[in-house]
């Protein structure tokens, strides 16, 4: 299958948890024959990185809020790379962060493709809109999540969070971050 992965957070030198999720999933999509290509922001150093982990990168800046999203669309970048999406003919797309604009991105070309998407939720992406984060991002964040094909949680605890928002607990299946025997 070929997948596109959008996502802000991907490895790099000096990243956190979520990128080192990424990392580790694109790899093990890959073990099992999926052909992947990451769209993400470019960082010095990391176009060496990729090229050595094998990696298949599409350097693209994408929307983290509510300018730099409006700007794509007048700048005519999401289309372009809404032309490069659409000539790798993916199977699925995947998006790891909700990140407003970033999850409306994903939810746009998924309509515009008719391809599938799935979201990843992390605890604190879902915790921060019921705790009120005001209209517009709660409303995106609903959007985003409630028409993803899957979402996967990295825990039952996001779980239920993702429940509270109003996903239907049938479209959710729990990743946990876990251990690859080979890398320990």
């Amino acid at each position: 299958m070929r997948g596109i992965i959008l996502t802000t957070k991907f490895w790099r030198k000096q990243i956190g948890g979520v990128g080192e999720y990424t990392q580790q999933l694109v790899s093990q999509m890959q073990k099992i024959g999926d052909q992947i290509l990451i769209i993400t922001p470019p960082t010095p150093g990391d176009k060496k990185f990729y090229q050595q982990a094998g990696y298949k990168v599409l350097s693209r800046s994408l929307p983290v809020n509510q300018f730099s999203f409006f700007k794509q669309i007048l700048n005519l970048s999401f289309f372009k790379t809404l032309k490069e999406i659409k000539n790798t003919k993916p199977d699925y797309l995947l998006c790891n962060r909700w990140y407003e604009y970033l999850g409306l991105l994903t939810f746009l070309y998924s309509k515009i493709l008719s391809v599938p998407y799935f979201a990843f939720a992390f605890g604190t992406d879902i915790n921060k809109i019921l705790l009120g984060r005001g209209w517009l991002s709660t409303s995106l964040c609903k959007l985003f999540f409630l028409n993803a094909t899957k979402v996967y949680c990295i825990s039952r605890y996001t779980k239920s969070l993702a429940i509270k928002l109003g996903v239907l607990p049938e479209k959710i299946t729990i990743i946990p971050g876990g251990l690859d025997m080979e890398f320990i």
